[in-house]
């Protein structure tokens, strides 16, 4: 596993280390009985990285169109719901051709044409409100100025979701788009049922309202389906051909997502990214369509409706297992794998009854257990499609149960038993589905247990089912959770014998086969074949998703790579550490002159002193070398193991640096653990300014542990999320922790009248100072709070300690701050003021989230040191001022409502990927944003 030295940090590391003995224990278990050499090269051949490593998705175009189901019947029957048309005069002042559209060059929106070319279809549930509420917001963004046409096809989700397709479809009758988006809307906030969803009844009233304004031609029809909920023989054809659609071409929606989305054939995020991955399907659907567009044969031969849904790669259904396993390979789903070896060793005998399958052949090397109540009709279509899918010419597998209901139903009591006595094996997986599909299930099962033996037995599933829960940590979500060699597919429902078929041939092809060619299964007997290749893809598959949530959310996973060792044992540059046979090996490849080096150093020998671990230490020095790389003194302190003094007193850890140059200007700075925020407590000289040549004797320093940080990050699960998100944090009790932020001058309060409050950034002052404040604080009459502040992870970090303090200046004044501090002034400790700052506090900034003064040209003392009149500065400005941040006042509550400081933080992360860059970082980044902010 490839580490980036941002990960080096001494707990992190040791973390790692633990998670790869774990992982190593998980191979090393008798089913498996894999060493430790044996883990290595299994997760880092190339076979197995590729197939269970992050793959970016593909794009593919499906036939999303309803002329598939319109062939099926003689009568005209649409099962796309369509909202708007583009052809229909409301967008005569548009390009008419998809020709003309080509020529124009729509630099900042999407390309506009009065034709029905950009076909969105959208499959959603209309039971849900706050897919309601996304479909109302996004259409009326939309409807009048973007070259969307809008098809809706509602998803049959229970049977309320018959009615309120049918209210679709009779309001699309009589109201114009725009109504239709209304129409969500009063849906959405209608009165709920229990379930949190729309109420059919709710539903027909206001649609009832809704039209009875207007003029409608069949109101006696209508009013029989408002009040009598009357179906139309149309409308019933219309559902008939709406279920065959939903069949053929529909998958379970991705979490975070409001449905599935397809413009033109293609996937799309239904979610706060529509409008962003509309913009990329769009410009990929142009160039693929390029030489149709320009020759002008998409417009003389009318193929723009649906030249994509007829291309040769265009699939003409969707598989609802396989697109999820797609998906979740490609990161676009929960991917998640559980640890059987893990999960049957702390089951114990509670296991035993889940190692009983039932098999379609006597080799099957994939193993699917159906998670879910075994007792619910929904579930057992399930089961029955599955035990279909066991026949001649498919891939072969094994099935096994966990039932996650109440106990005491016959269907689940009976597996059970079957499980429990080991008699599963046995059954003909054709006759337990006959017997499940039988009118009389009970008598058929009945009868299957007088002719395999089966007793019933007194074993209950809840101790099973609930340890096997807590042991795999899965969710359970509606439908029913399947585990294919252990990968974790959740909220399956609606589940065809086609989708089992699809999901084998995608298994087989992407992880089994991988394994194979990695490992080396013995021949045995066949259940002893199948659970080795259970455990085994269970296993790498939780050791390779397990290290992308080890990415963190703004980094990529770390990849696992062959280490040669061979090139280690023969080659001079390599110097190597520990014992051989030790099962955890670190190798680092290392710069000697880097400014990292010492500190990667330090680290190895951290390592060294650990138990089970052997490193290589593998040089890589540059070749040229243009300045003196090593400009500090470096000295690590960090102990695996406690350290105490003859007294059995614990020792605190120390650094001691010896034949320091006693005349060279120094600064000390503390580099602590990231999550860690240490400052000086105990000091006698100025750290930041410090020569040995004037102290007497030893110098010596204590650092304290000031807090510990706690780094997270939040997403929107659906919603898009609010701008100037604000979080607030709260002890046990309620009272409130606000994170505040900056250095202020004190210069400045005799000349004021009005009270004053300075924010120090305890980071950076010595303990000499912070011990007087108090003193300042009595004698002035001002109040103070002292702030701790720690880098984000994420963001690209300043080094030298200026230049973080300019950063602290602009990059964070949305985070900072308490949330009921309306305006804070920043003065540098060497400005001059000569006038009173409430001035500052009062000033109309017109909008502006903060205002600076611009840099002064009436002292002849600056000339030639004026750099914006020169250079750079010059062209960029192009005659505007430059600003300068010695002095500025911040409007906080403009700066959040704006998103200021994800506007600057992001420029800076651009800007800084150049270290030349932003040389006065405080008021370089502002005066390049100067018209933006």
């Amino acid at each position: 596993m490839a580490l980036s030295e941002e990960e080096l940090e001494p707990q992190a590391l040791i973390e790692r280390i633990q998670q790869e003995r774990r992982l190593q224990a998980t191979f090393s278990v008798p089913e498996l009985g894999i060493p430790p050499e044996g883990t290595e090269a299994i997760l880092t051949s190339e076979p197995v990285a590729l197939a269970f490593g992050p793959q970016k998705p593909s794009i593919l175009f499906y036939d999303v169109s309803d002329e598939p189901e319109f062939k099926s019947t003689s009568v005209s029957t649409l099962v796309i719901a369509w909202i708007n048309d583009l052809e229909d005069g409301t967008f005569s002042e548009w390009p008419q051709t998809v020709e003309q559209m080509a020529e124009y060059r729509w630099a900042t929106g999407f390309p506009l044409v009065a034709r029905n070319f950009f076909q969105l279809v959208v499959q959603i549930d209309l039971g849900d409100p706050k897919v309601l509420k996304f479909m109302n917001t996004i259409l009326d963004q939309s409807l009048t100025e973007m070259p969307f046409r809008w098809g809706v096809v509602p998803l049959l989700v229970d049977e309320e979701s018959e009615t309120l397709a049918q209210v679709l479809w009779h309001a699309l009758e009589h109201m114009r788009p725009h109504e239709i988006s209304l129409l969500f809307k009063r849906l959405a906030q209608s009165t709920l049922n229990q379930a949190g969803r729309v109420d059919a009844s709710q539903a027909r009233g206001i649609l009832w309202q809704m039209l009875s304004v207007n003029d409608v031609e069949d109101k006696d029809l209508l009013e029989s389906f408002v009040k009598e909920s009357h179906i139309t023989s149309s409308f019933r054809l219309r559902l008939m051909r709406l279920r065959d659609y939903l069949e053929r071409i529909c998958t379970i929606p991705r979490p975070g997502t409001f449905g599935n989305a397809y413009l033109n054939g293609q996937p799309v995020s239904l979610n706060e990214n529509l409008l962003y991955d509309l913009s990329q399907a769009m410009a990929y659907q142009l160039r693929l369509a390029s030489h149709e567009i320009h020759s002008g044969k998409m417009d003389k031969d009318n193929l723009y409706a649906s030249f994509f849904y007829h291309l040769r790669n265009t699939k003409s259904s969707r598989s609802m297992l396989r697109t999820m396993l797609e998906e979740a390979k490609a990161s676009l789903r929960p991917n998640k794998f559980v640890n059987f070896p893990h999960i049957f060793r702390q089951l114990g005998d509670l296991g035993e009854p889940l190692r009983h399958f039932i098999y379609s052949t006597n080799d099957s090397l994939i193993s699917i257990r159906l998670v879910g109540d075994l007792d619910s009709d929904s579930t057992i279509s399930q089961m029955i499609a599955m035990l279909d899918a066991m026949r001649p010419g498919i891939e072969p597998f094994r099935l096994s149960f966990v039932h996650t209901g109440p106990d005491g139903g016959f269907v689940s009591r009976w597996l059970l038993s079957a499980m429990y006595i080991g008699v599963l094996s046995d059954i003909p997986p054709q006759i337990l589905s006959a017997a499940l599909k039988s009118s009389d299930r009970i008598a058929a099962l009945t009868q299957l247990s007088l002719d395999y033996g089966i007793d019933s037995t007194e074993y209950l599933w809840k101790p099973i089912a609930s340890n096997f829960l807590l042991a795999s940590q899965i969710e359970q979500e509606p439908g029913t959770t399947l585990l294919i060699n252990g990968h974790v597919l959740s909220g399956v429902f609606g589940l065809r014998t086609k989708d089992v078929e699809e999901a084998l041939s995608w298994e087989r092809s992407v992880y089994v086969d991988a394994l194979l060619e990695a490992v080396n299964v013995p021949e045995g007997p066949p259940d002893v074949r199948s659970q080795v290749m259970e455990f085994a893809l269970s296993a790498v598959g939780t050791a390779f998703t397990d290290s992308m949530d080890k990415g963190a959310v703004f980094k990529s996973p770390p990849e696992r790579m062959p280490v040669s060792l061979a090139l280690q044992a023969r080659s001079k540059l390599c110097l190597s550490q520990g014992d051989p046979s030790s099962s955890i090996h670190i190798t680092g490849v290392l710069n000697p002159l880097d400014s990292k080096a010492p500190y990667i150093a330090s680290i190895l020998k951290m390592l060294s002193s650990m138990r089970g671990v052997r490193f290589t230490v593998m040089m890589n020095p540059s070749l040229r070398v243009t300045t003196i790389p090593l400009q500090a003194f470096s000295r690590f302190n960090m102990r695996v193991v406690p350290e105490f003094d003859t007294n059995g007193s614990e020792m605190a850890p120390a650094a001691v640096f010896t034949d320091i140059p006693p005349r060279s200007v120094l600064t000390m700075q503390l580099h602590a653990p990231r999550t860690i925020v240490a400052m000086a407590e105990e000091a006698l000289y100025d750290l930041d300014n410090l020569r040995l040549a004037d102290v007497n004797g030893v110098m010596g320093a204590v650092y304290s542990v000031n807090s510990v940080l706690i780094e997270g990050h939040a997403r929107a699960d659906q919603e898009p999320t609010p701008s100037g998100l604000q979080l607030t944090l709260s002890t046990d009790d309620g009272s409130t922790v606000l994170d505040t932020i900056v250095m202020e001058t004190m210069g400045v309060l005799r000349h004021t009248k009005s009270s004053v409050k300075f924010w120090f950034i305890e980071n950076f002052l010595s303990p000499s100072f912070k011990a007087f404040i108090p003193y300042l604080a009595d004698t002035y009459g001002f109040k103070y709070e002292l702030i701790t502040f720690a880098w984000p992870s994420w963001l690209r970090e300043q080094t030298e300690k200026q230049r973080m303090i300019w950063a602290y200046k602009i990059l964070f004044l949305d985070v900072l701050f308490p949330l009921d501090l309306d305006r804070v002034i920043f003065v540098d400790a060497d400005q001059i003021v000569r006038t009173d700052l409430q001035e500052l506090i009062d000033l109309d900034l017109h909008g502006a989230p903060y205002g600076y003064p611009p840099m002064g040209d009436d002292s002849e003392d600056m000339d030639g040191y004026r750099f914006w009149k020169k250079g750079y500065w010059k062209s960029f400005l192009r005659g505007m001022p430059y600003h300068i941040s010695a002095l500025y006042v911040v409007d906080l509550k403009r700066f959040r409502y704006v998103g200021a400081g994800d506007i600057l933080r992001r420029h800076y992360q651009r800007l800084t990927a150049d270290k030349n860059s932003l040389a006065n970082l405080d008021q370089d980044l502002p005066n390049h944003y100067v018209a933006m902010v």
